[in-house]
Order: C-alpha cells, then structure tokens, then sequence
C-alpha cells in the first residue's frame, strides 16, 4: 500500500493544480468536484507522460495500471464526498 500511496501523492500534485486553476477560473465552489473527477485525468496524464517508466515498478508490485487509476479515483472521491455534500448543503 505504501507504494499506492507514493503513486496517489506524485499524481495529485498535478490534480491539485490543476483543478485549483480551474476552480480559479469557475469558482471555487467546483474545486471537489474538480479534483476527484476532471483534475484525475490531467495528474494520471501528466503522470504517464513525465513518470512512464514508474509504471514497471508498480506492475512489478502486482498492481495494474487499471488498478492504480480505479483506486486513485475511489481514494480521491472518498477525500472529495464530504466536501461535495457540505457544499450542496450549504
């Protein structure tokens, strides 16, 4: 799992600015939304395209490249569900 978590760290430096750009640009409102779903893709991207070789070490490890992506997304969405539901709430 700690290796998961290194892959999640790397790739969410990415998401992150990229949905705080966007967000910027939208309204601050979107930033959850934005970072579990639209922000992902752009820091799995960027990820494959600045760390490609890293995905050897992390199929070596037993995990996919499927099954990092579906369990960043579960992860992400898990931290951004709170925030999506306060939101709306509010």
């Amino acid at each position: 799992m700690r290796a998961f978590f290194q892959y999640l760290l790397t790739v969410n430096i990415f998401n992150f600015i990229a949905s705080l750009i966007l967000s910027v640009a939208f309204g601050l409102g979107y930033f959850p939304v934005l970072f579990c779903t639209f922000g992902l893709g752009v820091g799995i991207i960027v990820y494959g395209f600045y760390f490609k070789q890293q995905y050897y070490f992390y199929y070596n490890l037993g995990f996919t490249r499927a099954k990092l992506v579906r369990m960043a997304f579960v992860t992400n969405f898990i931290l951004s569900a709170p925030f999506i539901i306060l939101l709306n709430i509010l």
